[in-house]
């Protein structure tokens, strides 16, 4: 019962607070079973969509498991050393006749096994190879949940009313861990409480 009161609470929060409908969003509720990975917020049709730990310079997608979170779980990944401009979580959701879209989340990495500490949020739509930077979505990591915190980062107007998929993506910007040194294999990223909102 805590738990969809949470949930409840915060998709209230973002209609209220921002004066707009919650898209789609993640907090992680459950850390097992085929849905644990799934958006648990916004429309229907985008709570099939999973988040994902992938990588560009190999083409692959890491493994994902839990961890705790700001409530409940956090999406963790290992396994981000040499990533730079490469490795990334990602989510994607569709919003046809919406507009105004704005993206929060939560971020923290790893204080015994400290993870990456630099990042930037880009986006792209159905059908683009390229990225773009998002403005204002630079990122800085610390092992806490009060650092690496996106507050309503606006999208872009390319991205108002969409025909098909906008995807965003969380990208490290450095091999850098959040001691200053080298980031390591077992660097841990946790990520939690993703959020798009939208007007129509």
């Amino acid at each position: 019962m805590k738990k969809q009161i949470f949930t409840i609470f915060f998709a209230c929060m973002a209609m209220v607070a921002f004066g707009q409908e919650t898209i789609t969003g993640w907090t992680f509720p459950v850390d097992q079973g085929i849905d644990s990975l799934n958006a648990n917020l916004g429309f229907e049709q985008n709570q099939g969509y999973d988040i994902r730990f992938e990588d560009d310079a190999s083409g692959t997608q890491g493994d994902i498991t839990f961890s705790n979170g700001v409530e409940d779980f956090a999406a963790t990944a290992e396994g981000w050393d040499n990533g730079a401009d490469n490795k990334y979580w990602s989510i994607k959701f569709k919003a046809p006749g919406y507009k105004s879209f704005k993206v929060s989340s939560m971020q923290r990495a790893g204080g015994n096994k400290p993870g990456p500490r630099d990042w930037k949020v880009q986006y792209r739509l159905s059908g683009q190879d390229e990225w773009t930077d998002i403005p204002n979505g630079e990122i800085t990591c610390a092992n806490d949940w009060e650092t690496g915190v996106l507050d309503n980062l606006p999208l872009p107007a390319a991205c108002n009313n969409p025909e098909s998929s906008v995807y965003v993506r969380w990208i490290i910007t450095s091999n850098i861990n959040i001691n200053g040194e080298e980031l390591t294999a077992d660097g841990i990223s946790k990520i939690d409480n993703i959020l798009v909102t939208g007007m129509p």
